[in-house]
């Protein structure tokens, strides 16, 4: 299996402003680590309610190797086979080729990276307990945690070659006694894992941003955006046939995105449509399911499936202007 070598975003303004500080500590506390007490090195911190732990000291402590790109502001730590990446202000971590949505994002205190008590946990498969008496953390890993962690890793399929590789076919025709007519075949495509990764972290950015009623404040919903910031930056990466078309693919979901977007807000908002009781509720299914249909994209690996799932997306719109125009034919 490949694993995921980079997880690299544009850092972006709101990125920016998690780099030096993050807002309202409430106070240091006790941090020990598999029985060992790190306090004087690093200290946890109660950050808006939250539990923040310095990644560094305890993904170290924890055996794993850990990296910083001061460029994108992303941290990646490694152990056995697992490769968790997380990037400062960004609640989205990725965990070998799953993203997992942290309740806060990781931020810098004192030149250290802070992160949330829960990333530790989901991570490195570790027990996070807080004592309030003593106002101490603590985090012991389980002894089955790399066999499991094995086992969730042998379920991925194997995903990219490097760009300088050429697209190959492969053929895999299964035991004669079981299944002697079944012959299935694999297309790998020379698509640059970095390249999948920056497109999944804008799009999910994109994704993220949209709550109903907000696609005309919502600066990653502007085409400019699209067109002077994320495309050009994707095309600078794709450098094969199969990155340009995934690309293309992936511009065609990024911008069918802020369509839908759009569109979805506009029968919410404007009438006669807002005037419908059953437009709230039809406005906010449609959102939900397009918004599913799009998890599944940040987890595609070729252009093939992102573009089948545009046309779910797709349907899924159509579904409620179809409906729109059924409740004003109706009025």
């Amino acid at each position: 299996m490949i694993l995921v070598k980079k997880f690299i975003c544009a850092a972006s303004v709101v990125f920016s402003l998690f780099i030096s500080v993050c807002a309202f500590a409430e106070g240091d506390v006790k941090l020990v680590v598999n029985g060992t007490d790190l306090s004087e090195q690093a200290q946890a911190q109660i950050i808006d309610g939250r539990t923040m732990v310095p990644m560094r000291l305890i993904f170290e402590q924890l055996g794993a190797e850990v990296e910083w790109d001061g460029t994108s502001k992303t941290v990646t730590a490694r152990k056995d086979k697992t490769e968790i990446v997380m990037q400062i202000g960004n609640t989205l971590m990725l965990k070998d080729k799953e993203y997992i949505t942290l309740d806060v994002a990781p931020c810098i205190i004192n030149d250290r990276t802070l992160v949330p008590a829960r990333a530790v946990s989901e991570s490195l498969n570790c027990v996070v307990d807080w004592d309030e008496t003593s106002k101490t953390v603590n985090v012991s890993q389980e002894e089955e945690s790399v066999s499991e962690s094995t086992t969730e890793l042998t379920t991925f399929v194997p995903t990219t070659v490097q760009p300088t590789v050429a697209p190959t076919t492969l053929e895999t025709t299964t035991e004669a006694a079981t299944e002697a007519t079944t012959e299935a075949t694999t297309v790998v495509l020379s698509i640059n894992q970095r390249l999948i990764n920056q497109v999944k972290s804008d799009l999910s950015a994109a994704v993220s941003s949209y709550s109903l009623g907000s696609a005309s404040n919502a600066g990653r919903l502007k085409k400019a955006y699209l067109v002077n910031n994320v495309k050009p930056a994707w095309d600078k990466m794709a450098q094969t046939k199969d990155e340009k078309s995934f690309v293309s693919a992936a511009n065609k979901a990024y911008n069918n995105f802020i369509t839908y977007a759009t569109g979805i807000d506009y029968y919410y908002t404007k009438k006669p449509y807002s005037r419908f009781d059953e437009t709230n509720q039809d406005c906010r299914n449609t959102k939900k399911e397009i918004v599913d249909i799009y998890a599944k994209i940040f987890k595609a690996q070729s252009p093939q499936e992102v573009n089948d799932l545009i046309k779910e997306a797709e349907a899924s719109y159509k579904k409620l202007k179809d409906r729109m125009m059924i409740l004003k034919g109706n009025q």
